[in-house]
């Protein structure tokens, strides 16, 4: 994507996005203000984030069974 740092906004209710979060090196940094909604605010913690989930992603499919023919 061309971008070094990331930077998202999550529910805090949202435990299942808070931990795929978390795994893909994403940290909390504070809580958005003035905002309807509460919601928190994530960065992630390196520039080798997408490709931490794209190897993540490949190794989900290398453990997939393959198709009988």
């Amino acid at each position: 994507m061309g971008r070094d740092k990331l930077r998202l906004r999550c529910a805090p209710y949202n435990q299942r996005a808070q931990r795929f979060y978390q795994k893909h090196g994403f940290v909390k940094i504070g809580e958005e203000e003035n905002s309807a909604v509460p919601l928190d605010i994530w960065r992630n913690t390196s520039a080798t984030t997408g490709e931490r989930y794209m190897q993540s992603s490949r190794t989900k499919a290398s453990r997939r069974p393959s198709p009988r023919a």
